[in-house]
């Protein structure tokens, strides 16, 4: 059988909603599990600083589609952030 999960809110702002799946059977949700897991990894940093920040932005000014990048073909309306790095 296959994985059931969940929808839960992270964050909101009057801009724009932040959610996260959350899987059964799990302690916590796919977004605090990558916090967790990449927080203090001394390697990656200041990758994960630019992702913090991102999504920082994104709450405080809404998910405008300059924060974003199209992966994929247009027609699937797929988007990943647009972080540089360096």
């Amino acid at each position: 059988m296959g994985k059931t999960a969940t929808i839960q809110t992270i964050g909101q702002s009057d801009k724009v909603g932040l959610y996260s799946i959350f899987f059964d059977g799990k302690e916590e949700n796919e977004f605090r599990e990558f916090l967790r897991k990449f927080r203090d990894n001394a390697t990656l940093n200041k990758d994960f600083q630019a992702i913090v920040r991102a999504i920082d932005r994104i709450i405080a000014n809404g998910a405008l589609e300059r924060y974003f990048r199209v992966e994929g073909k247009m027609a699937d309306r797929v988007a990943a952030l647009a972080i540089d790095s360096h």
